[in-house]
């Protein structure tokens, strides 16, 4: 009798608890999700931008940025255009960062004016620019820097694109965006980790079944040790015993003996004038 009444309890705990709390802890489970994600993807793309071999080619990049500009700028000099001695300068620095001439094209005359030279130098230049470019980016062997270039901007995307709850909530989003956290998590870890000489990269759990009620063992678990709401859970006790004792208690009201009087009538009276 004992285990069957203790069961009905349980059952109707679950189904009020549920009732009373999924909404809230669906939300609670996706602030807390959320945060642990956006946390964890901050955290790594900090530690993957000062990674040594992508600063070290961003360093390297903007020197060469520099001295591609520098060529246009000395040939463009309204006091003395043409690619004297400082644009000559700048393009074997230009040379020498990519190990050796780099093209075989022939910087336009000086001409007669600022305006003619300009024209023909700039299509010498579009030319010039796109070359040391595809060079440089040739030259550039660590395969380590273009994974983590690729691995910055897929954080990047991810932090973009990641809602906030209430507008998750608002169009209509559940607990089932959890599991898509959970594999970019680990995407995003497993990555970084690949890189060598980045250090250990740990991302928090993220626990996908956290929203789900509606079983006994994890509405347990969410009332009286991950997420304790006193008075939902007094409530849902309470109902839940009631539940399970009104009809008792009807049946032994309806059932209840008399109070051993019986009451007389009048034919009882005859009776006994009778005697």
């Amino acid at each position: 009798m004992t285990v069957p009444i203790a069961l009905s309890g349980l059952s109707n705990f679950n189904h009020l608890y549920t009732l009373f709390k999924r909404d809230d802890v669906v939300r609670e489970t996706l602030t807390e999700s959320f945060d642990t994600f956006r946390s964890d993807l901050e955290q790594t793309r900090a530690k993957v931008a000062v990674y040594p071999p992508l600063v070290e080619n961003a360093e390297r990049r903007a020197t060469f940025e520099t001295e591609l500009e520098q060529v246009r700028i000395q040939a463009l000099d309204p006091n003395n255009w043409g690619c004297a001695t400082l644009c000559r300068e700048h393009m074997g620095n230009v040379d020498a960062m990519l190990g050796g001439a780099m093209t075989s094209l022939r910087v336009p005359s000086t001409g007669a004016s600022l305006e003619d030279f300009q024209e023909r130098f700039d299509t010498f230049y579009a030319t010039y620019r796109d070359t040391a470019w595809a060079t440089f980016e040739a030259e550039s062997t660590d395969p380590s820097v273009q994974v983590a270039r690729e691995l910055l901007t897929d954080i990047e995307t991810n932090l973009s694109v990641l809602p906030s709850v209430q507008a998750h909530i608002a169009d209509g989003g559940g607990a089932d965006i959890l599991q898509k956290l959970v594999e970019t998590s680990r995407d995003i870890e497993g990555r970084a980790n690949a890189l060598p000489g980045l250090g250990a990269i740990t991302h928090s759990r993220i626990d996908v079944l956290a929203a789900e009620l509606g079983q006994i063992p994890r509405t347990i678990q969410n009332a009286f040790f991950e997420r304790p709401d006193p008075v939902a859970t007094t409530l849902s006790i309470l109902f839940a015993i009631s539940i399970d004792l009104f009809p008792v208690l009807m049946v032994l009201a309806l059932l209840r003996p008399g109070d051993g009087r019986v009451k007389r009538t009048k034919g009882s009276d005859l009776g006994d004038i009778a005697t």
